[in-house]
């Protein structure tokens, strides 16, 4: 029981990890949007269209992540047969 919560408390925290990791990228485009001398709008909408769709980056990390657990799985499964 104790593993299944911490691990649902773990892939919580991944998920706040994506999208701080994705916002901080956008704020970084932002910045040198800004830098070059766009209004603030300007910046972060051109930051956002830089960045591509952050929903379907969150979606590929996960599945990315799917298959590395899988993989794990199969692994502690072989090792205990």
């Amino acid at each position: 029981m104790r593993r299944w919560i911490s691990k649902w408390f773990s892939r919580h925290c991944q998920e706040e990890d994506i999208r701080d990791e994705i916002q901080a990228h956008i704020e970084i485009e932002t910045s040198e949007q800004l830098a070059a001398g766009r209004s603030p709008q300007e910046a972060e909408r051109a930051a956002r269209l830089a960045f591509g769709n952050s929903s379907k980056t969150q979606e590929d990390i996960r599945e990315i992540w799917r298959w590395v657990t899988m993989e794990q799985f199969l692994q502690d499964f072989r090792l205990g047969i």
